[in-house]
């Protein structure tokens, strides 16, 4: 027994220790989880609850940020039994944008007309003045009216002449259109707090053919200071005094520096008054100096007669750089000038 104790032990010493067991290997990390990229909120959406003041403080931030046109051709689309857009070219007439006002009944007991102010100048008269908010380019000589929406009811006025007593108001929202007549474009301002839900059915019953413009009264009180008034500010002879020495620019260069015009011009129609708005033609006498630079300018002949508009094309053009003439002197130029209005579409008031 003992020697096959011994025996056993032996084997068990030559047998050597058992082989270790393998760590099992760590379980590879989990792939990573792709996050979905948040939806950007879009700058132009109406809650369904939206209001007029909701509306006018979206426009003062869309002008902000430079977002002034979708291209849609319309004002607003849904309201219906949800939320909405607000899909109107912004065309701010006053900045900074008012508020909208929170009781304007107090503001229509008298049935004179209004103001219409807009970035296509001014029109009317009255002590309510009302700023253009969307796009209102010049439509000639049309008949022009403001529906001006309360809590609970609406009113109407005209812009050329006082309104007849019968269409002032006030009367159920849905009766404003009918009181419209042969207006072919309205100014729509309401008071802060009513629903733009309600704003759409007043849409809804003005005739689709009517252009519509979002505005928002000014201030009470508040004075448009007059057009300047002095027919002949930057207008000159036929002729520029004698030059001294004179130098010379290809016809090529002269084209070339008078190209940001093209842009820069554009403005100018919407500075002065809205009669002026319509364009018309300007000659301007140019003397560009030994540097190329505009020594002096001035405006011979003005089909618009607004000193504003005058002003604007002048501060455009001493801006103009030319090269420096050669031989070395100064070059007078005689500049026709045609000022066309932008030809932007009308506006539907709703989209669907």
């Amino acid at each position: 027994m003992r020697a096959l104790s011994l025996f056993s032990v032996l084997l068990c010493a030559c047998a050597g220790a058992p082989t270790p067991t393998p760590a099992p290997e760590p379980p590879p990390p989990p792939p990573p989880v792709e996050e979905e990229p948040e939806e950007e909120e879009d700058p132009r959406s109406l809650r369904e609850d939206a209001t007029f003041a909701d509306l006018v403080e979206l426009a003062r931030s869309l002008d902000q940020t430079t977002d002034e046109n979708t291209g849609n051709g319309c004002l607003i689309q849904g309201l219906q039994r949800g939320a909405g857009r607000f899909e109107g070219e912004v065309a701010v007439g006053l900045r900074p944008l008012p508020d909208a006002p929170s009781h304007l009944h107090t503001r229509l007991s008298s049935r004179a007309p209004v103001q219409l102010l807009s970035r296509w100048g001014i029109r009317g008269s009255g002590e309510l003045v009302l700023a253009a908010f969307t796009a209102s380019p010049p439509l000639g000589d049309v008949p022009e009216a403001a529906v001006l929406l309360t809590r609970d009811q609406a009113y109407v006025r005209y812009v050329e002449a006082e309104v007849e007593a019968e269409h002032a108001g006030p009367f159920p929202h849905a009766e404003a259109a009918a009181h419209l007549g042969d207006r072919r474009r309205v100014f729509l301002t309401a008071e802060a707090e009513v629903p733009l839900a309600v704003v759409r059915q007043v849409l809804e019953e003005i005739d689709p053919r009517t252009q519509v413009v979002f505005a928002v009264p000014l201030i009470q009180n508040t004075r448009i200071p007059p057009s300047p008034t002095d027919l002949e500010q930057e207008m000159c002879s036929d002729e520029l005094p004698p030059p001294g020495r004179q130098g010379d620019l290809s016809r090529t260069q002269i084209i070339e520096s008078l190209a940001p015009l093209q842009e820069g011009l554009k403005p100018c129609l919407t500075a002065g008054r809205a009669e002026s708005a319509q364009g018309g033609r300007m000659r301007v006498l140019i003397r560009v100096g030994t540097e190329g630079a505009v020594e002096s300018a001035c405006v011979v002949n003005d089909e618009t007669r607004d000193a504003e508009v005058r002003a604007c094309v002048l501060r455009e053009i001493r801006g103009l750089q030319f090269p420096q003439p050669r031989p070395r002197g100064t070059v007078d130029l005689r500049l026709p000038i045609n000022l066309i209005p932008e030809a932007l579409p009308i506006q539907r008031s709703l989209c669907d």
